[in-house]
């Protein structure tokens, strides 16, 4: 645990929390894999199935091999001894569609219920304005992979120096070009693509990503994209990343993170050219001190750019064996308050038809994480398991809008809300017990002469909402006391007008976000619904 100022505010918070993403690993297909087409897909378990020698001992020690055993009973490798604070599962993607941004929005909490555009190609006026306004002419507006596109208009854009324009099956509209400024150049291939961008977000046309394709060669015999790709991604909604940052958590974006989340949410980024130069990157960060809590984000993009997309899947294997031999020596590197957790954001299996990204379960493997008890195992909760490690109590608080009625006299400047509702431990408080457990906290303030008022908290959809009281003249020690008492994880008061979390008698506090999550502090004035 550490101690940080925050904004004057006294702040109790754990160090540190990696993710780390290992970009298409998925473990099997998601129960609705048939409507994307991929029945049958499952990018680990053929990879163990079919290539030689596959082995990740390390992976393995956190539980790799208890989830691929649970999903096929058949999986043949034993598990080794388990680390003893290992933790892990197999995650379901709610959000419609098997995209990066996609997976990783879901796994940092936003999840989408309708899924980004797509287009075989793109409609003609959309390819004029782009033309016009970029002042280039395409060649291409087809669906292909990267390799088959330079394949077969690689020459003709050396040759004009026409951009390429293409798409996948994912959301993207991709532009490749030559990096050589003879031909088109890097500089300008950016420029280019943040005006596609642009013109996209100004026409309401929901692409996930437009994506910088840079390469470099002479002949369709040695073309090859070069490390200098470049994403621009939709503006994500409100994520875990935007309320970690609310609070005075350092989040560092490692290679693509920044691009995916269009920088929202990051406060600093490293872009990588490889797994390699990104284990070294995490290997670098972790090892510097840190002056306030830190959430380290990272994409290793190598399984999927190299190996899925280009149905490699002895490469595929290698480079699993590779990050597995990493881990083996960055593990040691884990304290007990760190939280380390590998996931994945989709599947790409190798084996699979086509060259595109498989609808899968993904694993997650964790250290030190918190499992916050949800009912199903979506993306989503690699956001709840972080936000449990840095917080000493649940991110939900933080989104809390009031409901009540205007006391006599109007709303105090200092004063406690406390709830008896839903106490912990309680997976599912019945409707009675919870209305008897209400009138047990009223008699109790009324019978410590505390004149209890009404005040609901609620969700900011106002769907979820939890009855409790409001009350004066009681200090911190009587608040805390009375929210232990009623089995309470924390409980609110306003100080000054301004509202903050508080869990126990410590003093140790937090200010609620107001309605911008990316904003620090909240007015009591401003939260009422």
């Amino acid at each position: 645990m550490r101690e940080v100022h925050f904004c004057g505010i006294r702040l109790i918070m754990k160090s540190r929390a990696l993710v780390i993403v290992l970009d298409s690993v998925g473990c099997g297909h998601a129960p609705d894999a048939a409507v994307y087409g991929d029945a049958g897909a499952n990018t680990l378990g053929h990879l163990f199935e079919r290539e030689e020698g596959l082995s990740l001992p390390n992976l393995a020690a956190l539980g790799l091999y208890e989830i691929l055993r649970g999903l096929d009973p058949g999986f043949p490798l034993p598990s080794p001894r388990l680390h003893p604070a290992a933790w892990f599962g197999a995650l379901r993607g709610k959000s419609a569609g098997k995209d990066t941004t996609t997976g990783h929005w879901e796994l940092m909490g936003a999840t989408l219920k309708k899924p980004f555009a797509t287009f075989d190609h793109f409609p003609q006026d959309l390819v004029r304005e782009l033309e016009q306004r970029g002042d280039v002419r395409f060649i291409g507006n087809v669906a292909a992979s990267g390799t088959e596109i330079l394949a077969a208009l690689g020459a003709e854009h050396v040759n004009s120096g026409h951009p390429i324009l293409y798409t996948s099956a994912d959301s993207v509209l991709q532009i490749a070009a030559h990096e050589d400024p003879a031909v088109f150049g890097l500089d300008r291939l950016q420029s280019l693509c943040k005006l596609a961008r642009e013109v996209l977000d100004e026409r309401g046309i929901a692409i996930g990503r437009v994506i910088a394709r840079p390469f470099f060669g002479d002949s369709p015999d040695n073309f090859q994209r070069t490390s200098n790709r470049h994403d621009y991604s939709r503006h994500p909604p409100v994520t875990c990343l935007n309320r970690l940052q609310a609070v005075g958590v350092e989040t560092i974006g490692i290679g693509k993170i920044a691009d995916i989340f269009a920088d929202s949410g990051i406060s600093h980024s490293h872009p990588t050219i490889s797994n390699a130069d990104g284990m070294k990157t995490i290997d670098d960060l972790w090892s510097m001190p840190t002056s306030s809590p830190t959430f380290l984000f990272a994409n290793l993009v190598d399984f999927d750019s190299l190996y899925g997309h280009r149905r490699n899947p002895r490469g595929y294997a290698d480079a699993l064996m590779d990050f597995d031999h990493w881990l083996g020596e960055f593990i040691e590197k884990i304290g007990p308050d760190d939280l380390l957790i590998i996931t994945a954001d989709h599947g790409n299996d190798p084996y699979h038809r086509g060259t595109d990204h498989t609808r899968e379960l993904v694993p997650v493997v964790a250290l030190s994480a918190k499992d916050p008890e949800l009912d199903e195992n979506s993306f989503d909760k690699v956001s709840k398991l972080v936000e449990r490690h840095l917080f000493p109590v649940s991110p939900v608080f933080f989104q809390t809008v009031f409901l009540g009625e205007r006391p006599e006299g109007g709303w105090p400047d200092d004063f406690t809300i406390i709830t008896a509702f839903n106490p912990i431990g309680a997976k599912s408080a019945s409707d009675a017990d919870n209305q008897t457990m209400d009138a047990r906290l009223h008699h109790t303030l009324v019978e410590r002469g505390l004149a209890p008022f009404r005040v609901t908290g609620a969700s900011p959809d106002l769907r979820h909402r939890e009855p409790g009281w409001g009350f004066s003249g009681a200090d911190l020690r009587i608040a805390a006391e009375l929210s232990a008492h009623f089995n309470q994880e924390a409980f609110f008061r306003i100080e000054a007008g301004r509202v903050f979390i508080h869990r126990d008698a410590s003093g140790a506090r937090w200010p609620l976000n107001p309605g911008n999550p990316a904003e620090v502090g909240g007015f009591f004035r401003d939260r009422l619904a």
